[in-house]
């Protein structure tokens, strides 16, 4: 989890060093959100059609995983979730998302 923890602190780096990061929102993010989401979709489709597509898979995986830190970031600045150190209330999303993965498996039994 270290390589996490790193990504965590360079977000939370971001949110209090770059110009562009210190004055998004959700609002302002959404687009960007949207074209990852997008941008992810389309690297599937083209799974398996060179090796290529597998290094463009995991590059969109990693795009689409900053923009869910950010979110998480400004929701905790905004006190919308509480976060405790560089945390940034991922730990508090991760059992969130367990449940709403569970919830929507016909075959899945805790």
């Amino acid at each position: 989890m270290q390589e996490f923890d790193e990504l965590v602190e360079v977000i939370n780096k971001l949110r209090i060093e770059c110009p562009w990061d210190k004055e998004q929102t959700h609002e302002t993010l959404a687009k960007h959100l949207i074209e990852e989401a997008y941008e992810l979709l389309d690297a599937l489709a083209k799974l398996g059609s060179s090796d290529l597509s597998y290094e463009n898979l995991k590059d969109e995986l990693g795009d689409l995983l900053l923009q869910i830190l950010l979110h998480s970031k400004i929701a905790s600045e905004n006190n919308y979730l509480p976060a405790t150190r560089a945390q940034i209330s991922v730990q508090l999303n991760a059992p969130a998302a367990r449940t709403s993965w569970a919830s929507n498996q016909p075959g899945w039994r805790e």
